[in-house]
C-alpha cells in the first residue's frame, strides 16, 4: 500500500514539476498573454502591467491547481482578465467615493452668495 502511494505521489509530484518547468519556460509568452488581456480591459499601460505581473505570480504561486498542460493558458487569461475587472472596479469605486467627498465637503461650505444672502435675511429680521 505505501509503495502504491509513493508511486503516486511521485507521479504528482512529476506532473507538477513538468508543469512548472513548462510555465517558466514559457514566461516570456505568458507574461505578454497577461499584459496583453490587462490592458484590453484597463487601457492603462502601467496598471496592465501591474496586473500582469500579480497574475503571473498569483499563477506560479497555484500551479499546483492545474491538472492539464493545455488549460494552463485558458487559467492564465482568466486569471488575468478577473484580476483586470477588480481592478477597474475597485477604481471606479474609489472615483465615486471621491466625488462624493468633494461634493460633501462643497455643499459644507456655503458659496458667497449664499453668505450674503443670509446676512440680508438676518438684517431683515432684526
Amino acid at each position: 500500500m505505501d509503495e502504491f502511494a509513493d508511486r503516486l505521489a511521485g507521479t504528482f509530484v512529476s506532473a507538477v514539476g513538468t508543469i512548472e518547468r513548462d510555465f517558466e519556460a514559457g514566461l516570456p509568452e505568458w507574461s505578454r498573454l497577461a499584459f496583453r488581456v490587462a490592458y484590453s480591459v484597463l487601457r492603462q499601460r502601467e496598471d496592465a502591467e501591474d496586473i500582469a505581473q500579480e497574475a503571473l505570480t498569483k499563477a506560479h504561486r497555484n500551479l499546483g491547481q492545474v491538472r492539464d498542460r493545455e488549460r494552463l493558458r485558458g487559467w492564465l487569461v482568466r486569471m488575468s482578465w478577473r484580476m483586470a475587472i477588480d481592478k477597474r472596479g475597485s477604481e471606479a469605486r474609489r472615483v465615486v467615493r471621491e466625488q462624493s467627498a468633494s461634493n460633501v465637503d462643497q455643499a459644507a461650505a456655503p458659496s458667497s452668495e449664499e453668505v450674503a444672502l443670509s446676512a440680508e435675511r438676518s438684517a431683515r429680521l432684526w
